[in-house]
């Protein structure tokens, strides 16, 4: 050891083999020297560097190098590496998308993607009755059509939208083919046991032969019927944008109610939004509204809920951080002080609505008050 400091402090040795040895032991210690510093500088570049993928619409896989992620978009990753990623983006209805994105060290990176439809929307005004695959759709004048061939039959007031089966022929086959067999093998019965032949078997091999072709014949036919309406279920949507402009008009409602205070019935809105389709735009803003009238009525389960399906399921950065520090403060009035920390130190500070001194602060509040609830000041705003 001694030898190996005297190395460190000396230019050289004083001989070759010593020479060599403090060359060799400079070597050494350079390399942990720079692995260390490039750890660090690593770690350094990581810490703050969040990537934030939203998709519209919601809902969308993700593919990240390869590698496709447990969570649909939207999502956010923290603390990722900088770098240059390939993101694949694919959704049932939808053309896949792919995209090569640059994360910066040290920033919010957020991208907003736009998926594009893979369908035919078609639209019936005129029909008092619309029938979609079998069966009558009520009200509903739009609807979006996958890939695929359909037959359209209009019939006085009434359409009718049916997909054709890649496999329909195979079932029109088996219809005519069933009853053939079926037939067959009645008869076979009927002739043997009027004509007893010498045999320990009442029906002869070639019989039961022709009984087992049919039993294979019809659960070939049982399961292409379930098949098919697995493909053709696949296949018919709503129309998302006229659900979409259900959900804008509900959310002005709502909005309007919650401005002349009538919270209730402002409330009863964002849960009708809610309650409708999770991919459109308009289920996490409702999500937010309904969780901060529930603060105001002291419901905080409720808003609890609310608020944990944002942050883990829709982290969008107009919602993630104000989210993060309404269910930190629900922590607090709950006693729950270290929850309530560890909430607030996961703000990435992607808007200008807190900083961070601010957040520190109250983070030294809420250590210093520790457990003390009744201290707790719960002041709820409406961005």
């Amino acid at each position: 050891m001694k030898q190996v400091f005297q190395c460190l402090a000396s230019e050289t040795g004083q001989d070759m083999y010593s020479n060599q040895f403090c060359k060799t032991v400079k070597k050494i210690f350079l390399s942990l020297f720079l692995s260390f510093f490039l750890c660090s500088a690593s770690a350094d570049e990581k810490e703050g560097t969040n990537l934030f993928l939203i998709t519209v619409p919601y809902k969308a896989e993700i593919s990240i190098n390869g590698t496709v992620m447990a969570e649909k978009s939207p999502v956010l990753l923290k603390n990722t590496e900088p770098g240059e990623y390939r993101i694949v983006l694919s959704k049932s209805g939808y053309h896949s998308f792919e995209k090569s994105i640059l994360v910066k060290p040290g920033e919010n990176n957020i991208f907003r993607l736009t998926l594009v439809p893979d369908y035919l929307k078609i639209e019936l005004p005129d029909e008092d009755k619309i029938s979609v695959n079998g069966n009558t759709e009520g009200d509903r004048k739009s609807f979006i059509l996958e890939k695929g061939v359909y037959t359209v039959a209009k019939e006085d007031k009434t359409a009718s939208i049916r997909p054709q089966y890649k496999y329909q022929h195979l079932i029109d086959s088996l219809n005519i083919v069933i009853p053939v067999f079926t037939g067959f093998a009645g008869a076979l019965t009927f002739n043997e046991l009027n004509n007893p032949h010498y045999s320990d078997y009442p029906l002869s091999p070639f019989t039961l032969s022709v009984y087992a072709v049919n039993t294979l014949l019809v659960g070939t036919d049982i399961l292409l019927h379930f098949n098919r309406a697995k493909h053709n279920e696949k296949l018919f949507h709503f129309d998302t944008a006229a659900a979409e402009n259900n959900a804008e008009k509900t959310m002005e409602e709502a909005d309007k109610l919650f401005d002349e205070s009538d919270i209730d019935a402002a409330l009863a809105k964002y849960l009708e939004v809610i309650s409708q389709n999770d991919d459109s735009p308009f289920y996490p803003p409702a999500l937010y509204r309904a969780a901060v009238i529930s603060m105001m009525k002291n419901s905080h389960d409720d808003a609890s809920l609310f608020l944990e399906t944002i942050i883990n399921s829709y982290p969008l950065p107009e919602l993630y951080d104000k989210s993060l520090k309404n269910l930190a403060e629900i922590s607090f009035i709950r006693g729950e002080a270290e929850k309530a920390v560890k909430l607030l130190q996961e703000i990435v500070f992607v808007t200008d609505l807190y900083s961070r001194e601010e957040i520190y602060q109250r983070i030294n509040e809420i250590n210093s008050a520790g457990n003390q609830t009744n201290e707790a000041e719960n002041v709820i705003k409406l961005p």
